[in-house]
């Protein structure tokens, strides 16, 4: 009898599941500084207003209540200062704002200051719901230099922080600070080097017969905030043409050979040694300002009557520059 076999085929059948699960999205707040510095140029007589954007990334959850401060610097928070960069105690006053200012406008600052409040900050609904996505906002800030701040020429600078707080302004115990950048602050202060002269009426028609000393002909006005200092210098037309062998100015017929010299002062103090026809007649390390420097330029000359008849003259040229 023959035995019949059952083959069975056992077939096995792995299954495997996989789990997907979505990834939370990252929570961020934060902040990026200006690249570089807050920087401006300044000059004298001229306010200079800088409007700066601030950008801040968020993804995630939501942030209600947050503020964008700052923190006071060198100076103080009601009185911003930069400091030049080579020169011991030269300082240009500044402030930052949150809001375009108009002159009630509250000052920018952090949650140490005395008066903090909500005016003092940036602040705005644009984080109040969750982002999938980051996405960046910006937001303006506001650096001022007040007008009429006759200062040394050159660059000044002052340190501070830019704070991302959470919370709400009014509420100390809600303050967390996220996120912070140290951010240089500059300006530029553009180099003033000026002057003016106002001829004395009546000195086109001296008398050169009789001896003059000491008469005004011309006051000048100078002024200067270069960093460097600055000099004033007077040029005769006649002695830098006349070349070697002549040391003092003088007065040349306009239709013969004849001359007659003289002399000058400049804010009291004779002028002089002449150098190729140019004398220094103010040397000066400081600034020389806002106001005016008034120097009275005076000619002194010996009369002659036997000078030819007719018209001498020679050009006077009152250079200021910075040294």
């Amino acid at each position: 009898m023959n035995a019949h076999r059952t083959r069975r085929l056992v077939v096995l059948v792995l299954c495997a599941v996989f789990v997907v699960r979505a990834a939370a999205a990252q929570d961020i707040f934060r902040l990026a500084g200006p690249p570089g510095a807050i920087y401006a140029n300044a000059s004298f007589e001229q306010r200079t207003l800088v409007m700066v954007e601030i950008p801040i990334e968020h993804q995630g959850t939501a942030v209600p209540d947050w503020f964008l401060a700052a923190t006071a610097g060198g100076g103080t928070y009601a009185a911003r200062r930069l400091t030049h960069e080579s020169l011991m105690g030269a300082e240009l006053p500044y402030q930052l704002f949150p809001s375009a200012p108009n002159g009630g406008t509250p000052i920018l600052t952090s949650p140490d200051a005395t008066g903090f409040s909500a005016a003092n900050v940036v602040t705005s609904s644009d984080f109040a719901t969750d982002s999938g996505v980051a996405r960046i906002e910006a937001f303006p800030i506001f650096y001022e230099i007040p007008t009429n701040q006759f200062r040394a020429s050159g660059t000044y600078n002052d340190t501070m922080q830019l704070r991302l707080y959470r919370g709400v302004p009014g509420d100390p115990a809600t303050h967390v600070l996220v996120d912070s950048a140290t951010v240089t602050v500059t300006a530029r202060m553009a180099r003033l080097v000026d002057m003016f002269a106002v001829p004395e009426p009546g000195i086109r028609t001296m008398d050169l017969t009789i001896t003059v000393t000491n008469r005004l002909i011309a006051t000048v006005h100078e002024r200067s905030n270069a960093d460097t200092g600055y000099e004033v210098s007077i040029t005769s037309a006649n002695l830098a043409a006349a070349g070697a062998g002549h040391t003092q100015p003088f007065l040349a017929h306009t239709g013969s050979a004849g001359t007659l010299v003289y002399s000058l002062s400049y804010g009291g103090v004779a002028t002089g040694p002449w150098v190729n026809g140019t004398a220094v007649v103010t040397e000066s390390l400081g600034l020389a300002g806002p106001d005016w420097l008034t120097r009275d330029l005076r000619i002194s000359y010996t009369g002659s009557p036997t000078l030819p008849a007719g018209y001498y003259e020679d050009r006077l040229i009152i250079t200021i520059t910075a040294r």
